[in-house]
């Protein structure tokens, strides 16, 4: 299930400001940032409340919003799953990329597991089996 989104400017103009959904839980998302020099994402302690447009000091090129509870169940290939409002520092084409952040969430009920038997089983059951070919030969 989708547990957060990425959103990255490809080529074009840059994110100017977000306005996220309504309806998950509290409605309150965690804004992580991209720091360029380390190559990673960090949590830029901002708290964005869905149905509330925020506003970045500068434009970025890239964000990532966490926060979406598992119990929602967003599933992540559905595209309308987690509408999103997005303005940009100027007009232009826009090549940009929208990729859920996603964690397993076991949906159903599924085959339950069945715990292989150990080694030492298997020989003493093939022992037993061939001690008693044996007796019946005799």
């Amino acid at each position: 299930m989708a547990i957060g989104y990425d959103y990255i400017v490809n080529s074009g103009p840059n994110f100017a400001s977000v306005l996220l959904p309504t309806g998950f839980d509290d409605n309150l998302f965690d804004l992580w940032l991209w720091d360029s020099l380390v190559g990673d994402w960090f949590d830029a302690s901002i708290e964005i409340t869905g149905g509330i447009a925020y506003n970045f000091a500068n434009a970025v090129d890239r964000f990532r919003i966490l926060g979406i509870d598992i119990s929602n169940m967003v599933d992540p290939t559905v595209t309308d799953a987690f509408i999103t409002g997005l303005t940009f520092d100027t007009s232009g084409s826009l090549n940009m990329d929208q990729i859920a952040v996603t964690q397993f969430v076991n949906t159903g009920p599924g085959p339950n597991p069945v715990s292989a038997p150990s080694t030492l089983a298997i020989l003493l059951t093939s022992g037993l089996l061939i001690f008693s070919r044996r007796r019946k030969l005799h």
